[in-house]
């Protein structure tokens, strides 16, 4: 998302424009503002744009979390305090990757809450051994979003999520 309120609005129309022109789902760009987010789904239920969306998860190794951080690629940033559960303060690797891994599953739980449809996840902290464990724990972790909405965001969030009465359901898919 655009860091400048008036150019999220101008993304927000764009996205309008683009389904009513019949678009038939979303996936967002790779972003970590969970607030955004949210967000995101009001104005989509205020205009009444009722479509699927799917909310890009990128997970970075510690040495693309840090360069994210010092704002090093296009597009993207991460907070430090992102930036850190993502391993670029690393702790050595099994603690970097349980950081991360945890990290993800509460975004996971978090946009599952909000009522998004589904998660591509992506990034070379991502492999297909671990992507069973993290779906996992996104599971046993959805119960509790608000309270992780509220860990990252620094406030509860603003509606309860799953309004939306098109939307479908949230899915995850395991490879064999």
């Amino acid at each position: 998302f655009k860091a400048v309120k008036q150019e999220r609005i101008g993304q927000f129309v764009k996205l309008a424009r683009k389904i009513r022109a019949g678009a038939k789902f979303i996936v967002t760009q790779i972003g970590y503002d969970i607030a955004q987010l949210e967000s995101l789904k009001k104005f989509c239920h205020g205009e009444g744009l009722h479509v699927p969306i799917l909310v890009n998860l990128f997970l970075p190794n510690p040495e693309l979390a840090h360069k994210m951080h010092r704002g090093a690629i296009p597009g993207v940033s991460l907070s430090l305090e992102e930036a850190q559960e993502f391993g670029a303060d690393s702790g050595g690797a099994a603690a970097t990757f349980s950081r991360s891994m945890m990290s993800a599953a509460k975004r996971i739980a978090i946009i599952r809450g909000l009522g998004f449809c589904g998660v591509p996840l992506g990034g070379p902290a991502l492999s297909a051994e671990v992507l069973p464990a993290l779906l996992d724990q996104a599971a046993a972790l959805s119960a509790d979003w608000q309270k992780f909405y509220h860990e990252i965001c620094g406030h509860p969030p603003r509606h309860s999520g799953r309004e939306e009465p098109h939307a479908a359901p949230f899915s995850t898919v395991k490879p064999d």
